[in-house]
């Protein structure tokens, strides 16, 4: 290109990228100035690989009833072959596609998904045997269910029955905008975790839950970002089913027995006051409510929800789906809370009537008076 020309339209190409309206279609007009009358010399590629384990990690994500999105910025055809070598695609998914590039086009197309959306359902009440569904949107099709409300409703709609979703031709802000809607929008709202290692990622990470960076060649402005860090993408599957399933099964365990021994040792005063014909009388000693608030009940409970190990780790990498206790709320929830809590009215009831009937004749004065007849 002749030094005139070169000098020209960087010009037009500067005042294009820095344009405050229309800069995409601005710049795509400054690049087909330049790309005409070219003449191939060479071409060259760039294998970007996935890393180590990427493929089976999703895969037991998967299994674990764990719905894997791909927020990407490739191409749509790019973008599924990644779909494909990670296995987040199969040959068995019916692979639905929306690729809107304006309002009218997103709308008819997402009408048409929506209908095969149903007749999938309608296979399934029918006991069917049904292929599973699978999303590829692009980023301006995005942008339109997200402005229209129509759209936005029929959109997650047809994602709520989807194992995997692609998202691809999706600049860093919609990115963290998809998040952001799958977390306000979806009933019952789910609990959202993204996972990147670049820079475009962290809005992403921010927006989400749980953030989590992967730590590379890209920087470590994901790291930074992130509540988790990790060195490979494979380790989220031991951070999730085995780290993620210990700390659930920990939680409740700590939230349950502090509910418990503070109804026990309260309902004990409770019934003392009843006992004692309301008179305000203090029925432990400083030292027993120091006993009892550290050394019975905290010490021993920490300890338990800091090295309590539910199963070990192998078990957890080998059963993916005992995930889904903690998704389907079978360690708490209002039936475990109430075991536990008439438990401890059945407890504080037994050990207040055991103690007080066990020393019932026990009223004896220093001076071997009796404090009945004194009274």
């Amino acid at each position: 290109v002749p030094e005139a020309e070169a000098q020209a339209w960087l010009k037009v190409m500067h005042a294009a990228s820095t344009a405050t309206s229309e800069r995409e279609r601005k710049v795509a007009a400054a690049a087909d100035e330049i790309e005409k009358q070219l003449t191939l010399v060479g071409a060259t590629a760039i294998e970007d690989k996935l890393q180590e384990g990427v493929p089976q990690t999703i895969q037991m994500l998967q299994q674990a009833n764990i719905k894997v999105w791909m927020l990407t910025g490739d191409k749509q055809e790019t973008a599924i072959n990644i779909g494909m070598a990670s296995r987040l695609l199969n040959e068995r998914m019916q692979v639905l596609r929306l690729a809107g590039a304006s309002l009218d086009s997103t709308r008819k197309l997402l009408a048409a998904r929506y209908s095969e959306v149903q007749t999938w359902r309608k296979r399934q009440k029918e006991g069917r045997r049904k292929r599973a569904l699978s999303l590829v949107v692009d980023g301006a099709a995005l942008r339109w269910c997200s402005e229209d409300t129509a759209l936005r409703h029929l959109f997650l709609s047809i994602v709520s029955d989807c194992t995997a979703v692609i998202a691809c031709r999706v600049s860093p802000s919609q990115k963290a905008d998809i998040v952001a809607l799958m977390k306000n929008s979806m009933k019952p709202e789910p609990m959202t975790l993204a996972i990147g290692d670049g820079g475009n990622d962290v809005a992403m990470i921010q927006e989400a839950h749980v953030g989590v960076g992967i730590s590379g060649n890209e920087g470590m402005q994901a790291v930074r970002s992130s509540d988790f860090a990790i060195a490979q993408f494979a380790f989220l599957q031991r951070l999730l089913l085995v780290h993620g399933f210990w700390n659930y099964q920990r939680i409740c365990l700590v939230v349950l027995y502090c509910l418990y021994k503070q109804f026990v040792f309260n309902l004990t005063l409770f019934f003392f006051n009843i006992y004692s014909g309301m008179s305000a009388t203090s029925m432990y000693s400083t030292s027993m409510y120091l006993g009892y608030s550290i050394a019975y009940t905290f010490l021993p409970l920490l300890s338990v929800g800091i090295l309590d190990q539910p199963t070990r780790d192998v078990t957890a990498l080998r059963y993916p789906k005992s995930y889904n206790v903690g998704q389907q709320g079978r360690v708490f929830n209002i039936k475990k809370l109430s075991i536990w809590v008439a438990n401890a009215c059945v407890h504080a009831f037994i050990i207040f009537f055991l103690v007080v009937n066990f020393w019932a004749d026990a009223n004896i004065l220093p001076d071997q008076r009796d404090s009945r007849i004194t009274h």
